[in-house]
């Protein structure tokens, strides 16, 4: 059997086939995902994440045997499942972070600073926090909008803009104003501290 899926693993057309799931995937971040994406317009996920992963890990799935190729069944077909499968993985451990939690909002997607070449996933997500931690610290209303989130989290619920504001007793309105406000301090800071480091 594993003779058999090797050699039809042989015969495909890998470059094309990668282009295909590449475009697949972004159009799953675009149109799917759209709160998750690292900013307005971008087919990339928050905190470094690319639509070329996503692809490079499903093909790497199916290739290693861990996904099923069914004979019969065109390849891309099943990696356009195991991609949305992986995607949709991805998502939800993105939307656990609080980091992530604290910057999104309905109306406007986070535009999150991107991971260095060099630098691991959980040191990105230190950076970014200690970031966050920095930008509230002169604000009472954003240091009550982080305590908010974190509460809501410790309660195992989700911090939406309504239950935000019902937490804080703050019009919806006024949580999205605050979430934006956040986000471009923390955007700032990020490229203030990208810019020393090049420097």
């Amino acid at each position: 059997m594993e003779t058999e899926i090797s050699e039809r693993l042989k015969g495909v057309d890998w470059p094309f086939t990668y282009k295909r799931l590449v475009l697949h995937t972004d159009k799953l971040i675009f149109y799917r995902y759209p709160r998750f994406r690292s900013g307005p317009g971008s087919q990339n996920l928050a905190l470094g994440l690319t639509s070329e992963d996503i692809a490079q890990s499903a093909i790497e799935k199916v290739i290693s045997g861990r996904r099923s190729w069914p004979e019969g069944l065109d390849l891309f077909v099943v990696l356009k499942q195991v991609a949305r499968s992986v995607l949709s993985n991805l998502v939800v451990e993105v939307a656990k972070k609080p980091e992530f939690l604290l910057l999104d909002n309905e109306d406007s997607p986070i535009n999150a600073v991107a991971q260095t070449e060099d630098q691991s996933m959980e040191d990105f997500y230190k950076e970014r926090w200690q970031v966050i931690q920095e930008a509230v610290e002169s604000d009472d209303d954003l240091q009550l909008l982080k305590f908010a989130i974190e509460h809501a989290l410790d309660l195992n619920e989700k911090p939406t803009r309504s239950n935000l504001a019902a937490m804080l007793e703050i019009p919806p309105q006024e949580v999205t104003n605050q979430r934006r406000r956040l986000d471009r301090l923390v955007r700032k800071l990020m490229n203030d501290k990208l810019k020393t480091v090049k420097n």
